[in-house]
């Protein structure tokens, strides 16, 4: 992908993310701690990510904000992409707010443990919590879907 269509992709995807939060379709910060927001997908608590990564074959952890429009345009592919393979595949996904007043020590030391300086951060672990890829968002599906599949593997 050209440096130009990178720019264009994410333009478009601030213009839709911000859209998107307009609307009110999709209020993150109305979720509770460790709730689950879809299948294998947790909001992240300590606890909960200690006790799923233990077990699971890979795990995708989602750094984000409330304010990032492009966070908030990834936040229904990832619920999407996890509902196809979460349970099936035995990866978990974890949304780790480092974006505002509301992030927990946890999340800072964790994005910091991993060398996240950003929201909208997405990394895939592998079974030995591992770093086997990180990508900026927005990111395409399929992309993210064949990391975490051959993270599941290694």
């Amino acid at each position: 992908m050209k440096v130009v269509d990178k720019i264009f992709a994410g333009a478009v995807a601030a213009v839709l993310g911000a859209v998107f939060l307009l609307s009110g379709a999709f209020a993150p910060a109305q979720i509770a701690s460790a709730e689950p927001i879809g299948d294998n997908y947790y909001v992240f608590s300590q606890d909960k990510y200690q006790t799923t990564t233990k077990s699971s074959k890979a795990t995708l952890l989602n750094f984000y904000a409330d304010w990032c429009a492009t966070c908030n345009v990834m936040e229904p592919v990832l619920i999407d992409l996890m509902s196809e393979i979460g349970y099936r595949e035995n990866i978990s996904a974890f949304r780790v707010n480092i974006g505002d007043s509301s992030e927990s020590p946890q999340s800072k030391q964790l994005a910091s443990d991993l060398g996240v300086a950003q929201q909208s951060t997405l990394v895939v672990l592998n079974s030995k919590g591992k770093v086997f890829k990180s990508f900026l968002a927005p990111v395409d599906r399929e992309i993210l879907r064949q990391a975490m599949l051959a993270a599941s593997l290694t």
